[in-house]
């Protein structure tokens, strides 16, 4: 067996997908919307508006550019919400199982915000 330490990887897509979303595979192998209570294999950091498109996915280390749902401030605790976006965690000062990171800088909904893995 052979580990894949890459920062990428690529996958087709099932579903038209949008930038800064994160990702899962389906029973298919083929990439769709992670949602709440998902873990994600990645995030996208493009539209890929096509389905079946072969999409490029960057694994969740460091620090990563994504879609808010909801205002989010400096320090809050994000976990995967409904279609691959990002939402506060129940108390936002404290981590739980499906915890991925904490928010950056405040942002609004709709906005990029940038996510540190914890």
């Amino acid at each position: 067996m052979q580990l894949n330490d890459a920062t990428r990887g690529q996958a087709y897509s099932a579903v038209a997908l949008l930038k800064y979303r994160a990702v899962k595979f389906d029973t298919s192998g083929t990439l769709v919307y992670a949602g709440a209570g998902d873990r994600a294999v990645g995030m996208t950091m493009e539209d890929y508006p096509t389905v079946g498109t072969l999409v490029t996915y960057y694994r969740m280390v460091g620090g990563w550019l994504h879609t808010v749902s909801g205002s989010v401030a400096v320090g809050d605790y994000a976990k995967i919400g409904a279609d691959g976006v990002v939402v506060v965690e129940a108390s936002n000062t404290t981590p739980t199982a499906f915890t991925i990171g904490q928010i950056r800088v405040a942002r609004a909904t709709g906005l990029p915000v940038e996510v540190e893995k914890v």
